[in-house]
């Protein structure tokens, strides 16, 4: 820090580096295809970096050290930017559906789509079992399923979900549960070590590949030079997606990261991007993760499509007892308008 200007004390020259870095990745993220996988990190905390601005600013100025003032109103007009409007937005309850809307159950029309991460143990296979009567969806990917869990599931699920597809495996586990016949399934382990269950469901007579996925979190920290990204950028690329291809389950990474922006480049759609409203955050439930005292900022579990499938309708689910939030999804045909 030699190079730093004479006259700024030690907290200052913190404050100096923050608003620059808040700054620096705000500026990433408007670069074409995403910001570097070095500002993954930064990205991804994005809103936890801007919130101390907002009491950091008055104070400097007030100190009149008004280089560090003005760079922490910059970082606190950032935070306000990207998360006021849709804060306010969910705030006023227009991002929550008080009772579930009704599911489409054409399948010429289409079907909704639950993914959930269980929090191994945390959600139990009867509350599960109840918020999927209560939903009625055709689908639900849950990952992190431990043996307790899939035995739960098989011995109380409703009959209509007859296809089941367990993996259970704890933090790797995984699940697929449908209403419409399975062709294929195939559990698929590449560098990262975290498998992907990918299974080929039959609607209208026509193949549906969906991809259950569940990547480390190292993923959120330095995404392409982590092995979970480079992971992601190889099963995506087996999928096509021009056609009726879904990715689901928890991503460990926010919408503001290289790998959100390199799916979107590949032509997926991020459905609650697409449809949702508010927010959309799914993690950490207060107090669950780790028992730390944070409450939910992260959008970190998806629900990703083909081009020829759209979303009608994106929201997230109640408390199930994990320290995720289920993401609800309904899909319909991109000719149906």
């Amino acid at each position: 820090m030699s190079g730093a200007p004479k006259g700024f004390s030690g907290f200052e020259r913190i404050l100096l580096l923050h608003g620059a870095l808040v700054l620096l990745t705000a500026g990433a993220l408007q670069l074409p295809g995403g910001p570097p996988w070095i500002f993954t990190a930064p990205a991804n905390l994005l809103l936890l970096l801007t919130l101390p601005s907002l009491v950091l600013a008055p104070l400097e100025f007030r100190r009149r050290r008004l280089l560090s003032a003005t760079l922490q109103l910059a970082s606190a007009a950032v935070g306000m930017g990207f998360f006021l409007a849709p804060a306010l937005e969910e705030l006023s309850g227009s991002a929550d559906f008080t009772s579930s809307p009704a599911p489409i159950r054409s399948e010429s029309d289409g079907f909704r789509i639950v993914t959930f991460n269980t929090g191994v143990g945390l959600a139990s296979g009867e509350r599960i079992t109840q918020f999927i009567q209560e939903v009625e969806p055709d689908v639900v990917v849950l990952v992190e399923v431990s043996e307790r869990l899939a035995r739960e599931l098989d011995s109380l699920l409703p009959e209509p979900f007859s296809q089941r597809i367990f993996h259970p495996d704890g933090i790797d586990g995984k699940a697929v549960l449908s209403r419409f016949p399975v062709r294929s399934s195939e559990l698929l382990r590449l560098e990262d070590g975290r498998p992907a269950l990918r299974v080929t469901l039959e609607l209208e007579g026509e193949p549906l590949e969906l991809l259950a996925v569940h990547l480390s979190p190292s993923i959120g920290i330095v995404d392409r030079g982590a092995a979970a990204g480079r992971d992601l950028d190889q099963w995506s690329a087996t999928l096509d997606s021009a056609g009726r291809t879904i990715m689901a389950g928890d991503f460990n990474t926010t919408e503001r990261s290289p790998s959100h922006a390199r799916l979107v480049a590949q032509g997926f759609t991020d459905s609650f991007a697409e449809v949702g409203t508010g927010l959309g955050t799914t993690f950490p439930i207060f107090g669950r993760y780790f028992g730390l005292p944070i409450g939910r900022f992260m959008r970190i579990d998806y629900v990703w499509h083909g081009a020829a499938l759209r979303a009608a309708r994106a929201w997230v689910g109640p408390d199930l007892g994990s320290d995720h939030l289920p993401v609800i999804v309904d899909l319909v045909s991109a000719k149906a308008q």
